[in-house]
């Protein structure tokens, strides 16, 4: 349940993140290799080290509890509420995971012929007629791929929750492949973590 909660927040969230820089980089510009450097940097960090910089920005003394206090919300211990640690795991999987899709969607539009964009700005439609009617048709396999690869990423999730909360709080970001590890190296259940391996490959 831990596994698909994180997917239901980092798959649509992560998709719609990375589009959107997508979007934004499209067009060919003299700053676009500086951008797109600055945007593909997440990818080369490892994830030890993102998830200590996580753990910094939403540490109690943090760049995320300081914005808060500054707008009068106060504090908020992000890693001891259950859902709250999620939230937190997730935007690092996003952050780390939507850069490598951000490029696959750049390539998928970047890829599209000008010709149709020119037609439909001859028939007067506007942006968001011409990303429903043109672009997301003429991406979607690019789509397609970025969930599956996704998905099958977020079933997978563990350096991130090993790093920022091992599991807790009580229990709340176990996922599956945690799980085997603890249950497999932490209680030195080999034969449990063999037989939950096997149903998670199933």
């Amino acid at each position: 349940l831990n596994s698909l909660t994180l997917i239901s927040l980092t798959v649509p969230f992560g998709q719609l993140f990375a589009f959107i820089i997508a979007i934004l980089l499209r067009d060919k510009t003299k700053a676009s290799p500086a951008l797109e450097s600055i945007f593909f940097s997440p990818l080369l960090i490892s994830m030890v080290a993102a998830g200590v910089i996580m753990l910094y920005i939403f540490g109690m003394r943090g760049p995320v509890n300081y914005l808060l206090t500054q707008l009068g919300i106060g504090e908020v211990n992000w890693l001891v509420h259950p859902f709250r640690a999620k939230v937190v795991i997730a935007i690092l999987e996003i952050w780390k995971g939507a850069t490598f899709h951000t490029f696959i969607y750049l390539a998928a539009l970047r890829g599209i012929p000008p010709e149709y964009y020119e037609a439909a700005k001859i028939e007067g439609a506007n942006f968001f007629q011409t990303l429903w009617g043109v672009t997301l048709p003429l991406i979607k396999n690019a789509i397609l791929f970025c969930v599956v690869m996704t998905t099958i990423w977020g079933l997978q999730i563990f350096d991130s929750v090993y790093v920022a909360t091992q599991g807790g709080p009580l229990n709340s970001t176990v996922t599956v492949v945690f799980e085997i590890y603890r249950v497999s190296f932490k209680h030195n259940k080999m034969g449990v973590g063999a037989s939950l391996s096997v149903l998670f490959l199933i």
